[in-house]
Order: structure tokens, then C-alpha cells, then sequence
């Protein structure tokens, strides 16, 4: 599934690259899209504030949700599509029925607060990324540093420091939930998500690069690294890392902006603007 600035989504075929469906937005241009497990729901964020829940099949809008004064900075889904976690800019933290687009307590919206379960964040906080655990219990916030927050008890914990050329802007859990994944400007470092000893540490950007994006693969083996260099000349790449092994697997030219790999783990998709690439996992 991709969407942009035309508000249009677009579902396409992975094997053939055919557009198979499509349907509108009212408005705003999509920045991001989450599909439910079951591959029967689509959830857009767009620029307009709010949240829309899709029916695939149908490509009718169920539900449209405005999430308040601020811009949406991510949103994610829970491992069993019943649950959308959003966050934006200011430190707000909500969450909402995927089935009825009601609003779910697990936090206080934060927006003027500016703190969310005891963590204080500065003025203007802007989370980078979030990641749900895949028991819906733990929520993990990359905003320069990391945090892990418990849903029910809100206990919380500081995983990593904001620390020179640390500054997390991805965190992800591996789906098995055993390991969490956290990228920094230019290092991936990896958690055990038990007891939050660090397992691994890798160097995977040079003093002129800088991470963007990663996803992780379902096996938790592989992740895929998106990093963009600012000099001498703008340009990116994608990294394909073993995690077991700390080992590089691959590398590719690549656009800049957003870097996934499918569910099966067969195909590595990249896009900027209105392009989109897929490659063969090789």
C-alpha cells in the first residue's frame, strides 16, 4: 500500500507491480499508512490532523478521526490490528479503536502537559518514532533519547541516553518481542526486551551519513537500513544488516525517504515523493 500528496492510496501487487486498487482521501496529503494483520483494514495519517480507518475491500472510510491541535509524528498498530497508538508533536500520546475509531485510555493526551507517564519532555517535544511491543504492554518513544513506558502501571524506563551522534530516531520491536531495536544517527544497537541488557551495538553510518530509516524483519533476523549522505553530494543507500552476526549483507543505491520490508520478508520497498522501488531480498 502507498500513499502521498495526491491523498490517493493506492494497493498494488507485489509479483507484478500492477495497481489493483485505489481510493481517495478527503483531504490532506497521506504520510502514513498501517494494514491490519488480517489484511481486510487500511489506517491512513495525513497532514490534516486526522486519522482515517479504511476498508479495503470496500475502499469505503469507516471511520475519520481528528487528533487534536498538533501534527501527527507516527502512528502504529498493534500485533493483533485492534488498536492504533498515534503520537505528535508536543508529546501527545493517544490511542484508538481500529473496530469503532473510539478513543482507548493507556495515556494522557499530553499536549500542553508536555509529559507522558511521569517522563517530562521539553517544550515542542517531537517524537521521532514509536514501536508497540507485541503483547500491547510496552511502548517504546525515540525522541533524541529512549524511553520504554508499561501501558498499564505506566512505570517507565530511560533505555538510552541522549548521547553525541546517539540521538535515537527509530526504535522497533522484533515481532517474537524478545529484542528491541533502536537507531541512532549512524549506530543500530539491540535490547534484550526482558532485561534490557544491550546485545549488540553496530557502527552502520560514516561521519558524513546519517540513519533514516529501519525496518526489521518479522524473523527479527534482518533489518533493513535506510541512510542518507549529506556530503560531498546528497545521496542514499540502503544496508541490509544481519542481526545474529552483525554482519552487512547487502547494499544499494536507494531513494530517501521511507525504507520497509514485506511481511514475508522477500521484498525490500523504498520512496521519496511520488516514487516507489522494490527489490528482491537476495
Amino acid at each position: 500500500a502507498s500513499g502521498g500528496s495526491d491523498k490517493t492510496i493506492r494497493l498494488w501487487d507485489m509479483t507484478s507491480g500492477e495497481n489493483t486498487k485505489s481510493f481517495s482521501s478527503p483531504s490532506g496529503a497521506i504520510e502514513f499508512l498501517r494494514v491490519t494483520p488480517d489484511g481486510k483494514t487500511i489506517i491512513s495519517g495525513a497532514e490534516d490532523r486526522h486519522l482515517r480507518i479504511w476498508d479495503i475491500e470496500s475502499g469505503q472510510l469507516k471511520h475519520q478521526i481528528n487528533i487534536g491541535k498538533a501534527y501527527l509524528s507516527d502512528i502504529e498498530l498493534s500485533a493483533d490490528g485492534k488498536t492504533i497508538i498515534s503520537t505528535s508533536g508536543g508529546g501527545s500520546v493517544q490511542a484508538w479503536n481500529v473496530e469503532t475509531g473510539i478513543p482507548e485510555v493507556i495515556a494522557t493526551d499530553n499536549y500542553r502537559k508536555k509529559s507522558f507517564g511521569g517522563i517530562k519532555f521539553s517544550e515542542g517535544s517531537y517524537f521521532n518514532d514509536i514501536a508497540l511491543s507485541p503483547d500491547g504492554q510496552t511502548l517504546a518513544i525515540a525522541e533524541g533519547e529512549l524511553f520504554l513506558q508499561d501501558i498499564k502501571t505506566s512505570k517507565h524506563f530511560k533505555l538510552s541516553g541522549n548521547e553525541y551522534w546517539n540521538r535515537f530516531q527509530n526504535v522497533q520491536f522484533t515481532k517474537d518481542g524478545k529484542y528491541i531495536v533502536g537507531a541512532s544517527e549512524r549506530h543500530i544497537k539491540v535490547w534484550d526486551a526482558k532485561t534490557y541488557e544491550r546485545v549488540a551495538k553496530i557502527l552502520v553510518a560514516r561521519w558524513n551519513e546519517s540513519i533514516v530509516k529501519i525496518d526489521v524483519a518479522q524473523n527479527g533476523n534482518f533489518a533493513a537500513i535506510l541512510i542518507n549522505q549529506s556530503r560531498p553530494n546528497f545521496s542514499s543507500q540502503y544496508q541490509i544488516w544481519d542481526l545474529k552476526n552483525n554482519q552487512l549483507l547487502a547494499k544499494k543505491s536507494a531513494l530517501y525517504s521511507e525504507i520497509k520490508i514485506s511481511a514475508d520478508g522477500s521484498y525490500i520497498l523504498n520512496s521519496a515523493g511520488n516514487y516507489l522501488k522494490v527489490w528482491e531480498k537476495q
